[in-house]
C-alpha cells in the first residue's frame, strides 16, 4: 500500500506558505479636472510597466496609467515614486500652454489606502490632481 502523506503534506505546506503572503493591487492614476484635454508622453524603460507611452486624459475625467497586482505590503508603495526618465505634456489644441507641475515628483500624488488585509496586503492607489491652475 502507498503511503500517500508525504504528498498530501508538501501540497498542504506549499498551500499554507503561499497563503502567508499579502496581495496587493496597486494603481497610479491621472486625474484632470482642467478644461483641457492633456497628452501624457512617457519616457525610459519603466514606460514598459505603464499601460502605454502615449495616454490622453480628457478634461474632467481619470485614467489609470499604472496597473500592477504584486506580493508587497501596501505601505510600500505610499511614497509614490514614478520609476520614468521624463513625463512630457502636451495641452491639446493649444502650443502655448503646459503643465507647471512636476508629475514625476512623488510628493505632488496622493496616496490611498483602499482596502488592507489582516497580512498588511490590500488595495491602494496613488492619485495626482491637474487643475486649471496648473496650466499656464
Amino acid at each position: 500500500m502507498r503511503n500517500d502523506k508525504p504528498i498530501f503534506f508538501t501540497v498542504f505546506l506549499a498551500i499554507f506558505l503561499c497563503a502567508c503572503d499579502p496581495s496587493t493591487k496597486h494603481r497610479k492614476i491621472i486625474q484632470n479636472d482642467s478644461d483641457y484635454d492633456v497628452v501624457l508622453l512617457l519616457e525610459g524603460q519603466a514606460a514598459a510597466g505603464y499601460k502605454s507611452d502615449s495616454i490622453l486624459v480628457g478634461s474632467h475625467s481619470q485614467i489609470t496609467i499604472f496597473e500592477i497586482s504584486s506580493r508587497e505590503r501596501v505601505y510600500e508603495y505610499k511614497n509614490c515614486d514614478i520609476y520614468l526618465d521624463s513625463i512630457r505634456t502636451r495641452i491639446v489644441g493649444n502650443d502655448t500652454l503646459n503643465i507647471t507641475m512636476n508629475l514625476r515628483d512623488g510628493s505632488n500624488w496622493e496616496y490611498f489606502l483602499l482596502k488592507e488585509t489582516r497580512r498588511k496586503g490590500g488595495e491602494c492607489d496613488c492619485r495626482i490632481q491637474i487643475r486649471n491652475e496648473d496650466i499656464q
